[in-house]
C-alpha cells in the first residue's frame, strides 16, 4: 500500500499487491457497517461508500481524526465514522491487517520526488523530473534491502552479543530498527520525521529506553537523512549507527557497473580492513586501497575478494558514484561520521554507500557496547544528531 499524503487531511491511497487483504477488509467492512443500521449487506452503504472509507484504515488514530476531505454522499469521512460508531471498529481493522503492509509516504518539490516506508523508517525511492530513480530497488536474486537504518549497532557482533551494563545482549547484524516499524510523528511537502521507540521486542535485545527520529528532506538537488538519538532512560545509552543507502549501479541503460567509478573529495592512502568469515573485523590486517588518488575505479573483484570496502577517518568528507564518461551520479557528504563503507555483491546492479558512527566488532575486542569504535554514550535527556546528504549530479 501507498499513503501519499503530504497533509495529513489530504489523503490519496494506493492499493497494490495487496488484492487478498482488500478483499478482507472490503468484506468485514460491508457486514460491520451493514450490521450497525440493522441493514442486510449493501443495502445502504456502497462499495464507493466502503472504498472511500477504507483511506483511514492504515492511518493512526491522530491522522484519522484529522480527515476532512474524504466525501460520502454529503458527508465527510470522520462524520460517517461518528454517526454510524464505526471509527473503533475500523481502528481494530487497522491493527488487524496493517502487520505487513507498511505504509508508504511521499515528498516532494519543485525537482523530486521521494517515498519514504514505515517498516525501517528508511527512504526507498528518489525519483528526478524525468522520472529516474536512483535508488536500488531491493531484488531477493540479489539483496532485497534498499536503504536500512543501522541501529543499535553496525555490523556484526562478536559471537552475535555484546555487554551492555552487565547483562548480555543477542542482536543480529546491523541491530533491529532496519526490521522496526516506525511511526510518522511529523510531516511537511518536501520532509517527513519517522520515530522509532522502545518496545517489548527492543528490550529484549537493547535494554535501554530510547528515541531514535529519522528526518528525511529534499532538497533541490538531492536529500538529506538527519538521525536525532535521545536516551529518554535513567541510564547511560551507547550506541552506533549508520546508514547502508544501496544506489543503482548502472543508472541508465547500457551501462555497466565498471564504467562507474567513486571520486572522493580529496587524495587518499587509505586501507581496508579484512572481515572474519563471521563479519569481524580482523585486528591488524587491511588491504591498501588508495595510494595518493582520489579516484577509485569500480569493478567486482574487490568485493569477491573482501566482501566490504571500510575507510576510517579520512581527509574526505564526501565521496561521488560516478559514471565515468559523463560525469553523471550521486554524490555522498559524510562528513559527520567517522567511517564510510562500500558494499555491493559480484554481479549486482547497485553499490550501497554507508556512512557508519560505529563499525561491526573486533575479533580482539573486550565485547563491552562502551568499548566498540566509535560508539557514542549518551547520558539520561541528552541526545545527538548525525546527518548525511546526497546531491544528484547531472554530468557533462
Amino acid at each position: 500500500m501507498i499513503c501519499c499524503c503530504p497533509d495529513p487531511a489530504n489523503i490519496e491511497v494506493n492499493f497494490r499487491n495487496h488484492s487478498a487483504n482488500c478483499g478482507c477488509i472490503f468484506g468485514d467492512l460491508v457486514r460491520w457497517f451493514s450490521e450497525s443500521c440493522h441493514e442486510e449487506a449493501g443495502a445502504r452503504f456502497t462499495s464507493r461508500d466502503i472504498i472511500a472509507l477504507m483511506t483511514g484504515i492504515f492511518l493512526s488514530g491522530a491522522a484519522l481524526s484529522r480527515i476532512r476531505n474524504v466525501t460520502v454522499r454529503g458527508l465527510n469521512g470522520l462524520e460517517r465514522f461518528q454517526q454510524v460508531g464505526m471509527k473503533s471498529r475500523l481502528m481494530e481493522l487497522s491493527i488487524k491487517y496493517q502487520e505487513d503492509v507498511p505504509m508508504r509516504f511521499a515528498i516532494t518539490n519543485r525537482f523530486l520526488r521521494a517515498e519514504i516506508e514505515t517498516h525501517g523508517g528508511e527512504l526507498v525511492s528518489l525519483r528526478d523530473g524525468s522520472g529516474a530513480e536512483y535508488i536500488w530497488g531491493g531484488d531477493p536474486a540479489f539483496w532485497s534491502g534498499r536503504n536500512p537504518i543501522l541501529f543499535p549497532i553496525v555490523g556484526a557482533l562478536k559471537n552475535g552479543s555484546v555487554d551492555l551494563g552487565g547483562r548480555s545482549c543477542r542482536m543480529s547484524r546491523h541491530g533491529f530498527a532496519r526490521n522496526s516499524d516506525f511511526s510518522p510523528v511529523e510531516q511537511g511537502d518536501d520532509f517527513i520525521v519517522m520515530e522509532l521507540r522502545e518496545s517489548a521486542e527492543t528490550l529484549s535485545q537493547y535494554p535501554r529506553p530510547f528515541s531514535l527520529r529519522v528526518r528525511h528532506r529534499l532538497l533541490d538537488c538531492g536529500f538529506s537523512t538527519a538521525f536525532t538519538v535521545e536516551n529518554t532512560g535513567g541510564e547511560s545509552l551507547p550506541f552506533c549507527i549508520g546508514a547502508h543507502t544501496a544506489f543503482r549501479c548502472p543508472l541508465f541503460p547500457g551501462q555497466r557497473f565498471e564504467d562507474y567509478q567513486l571520486v572522493f573529495s580529496h587524495p587518499e592512502y587509505a586501507s581496508s580492513p579484512l572481515l572474519t568469515p563471521e563479519g569481524l573485523i580482523r585486528q591488524g590486517t587491511v588491504k591498501p586501497i588508495l595510494s595518493g588518488s582520489s579516484c577509485l575505479p569500480l569493478g567486482y573483484e574487490v568485493f569477491r575478494e573482501m566482501d566490504t570496502i571500510i575507510f576510517r577517518q579520512l581527509q574526505s568528507g564526501s565521496v561521488s558514484l560516478v559514471y565515468r564518461e559523463t560525469g553523471q551520479g550521486v554524490e555522498m557528504d559524510f562528513s559527520e561520521f567517522p567511517i564510510i563503507a562500500f558494499w555491493t555483491k559480484p554481479g549486482a546492479p547497485f553499490l550501497c554507500l554507508e556512512p557508519w558512527h560505529g563499525c561491526a566488532a573486533l575479533d580482539s575486542e573486550s565485547g563491552r557496547f562502551e568499548d566498540k569504535p566509535f560508539a557514542v554514550t549518551l547520558a539520561p535527556g541528552e541526545q545527538r544528531t548525525l546527518a548525511y546528504t546526497v546531491t544528484l549530479i547531472p554530468g557533462i
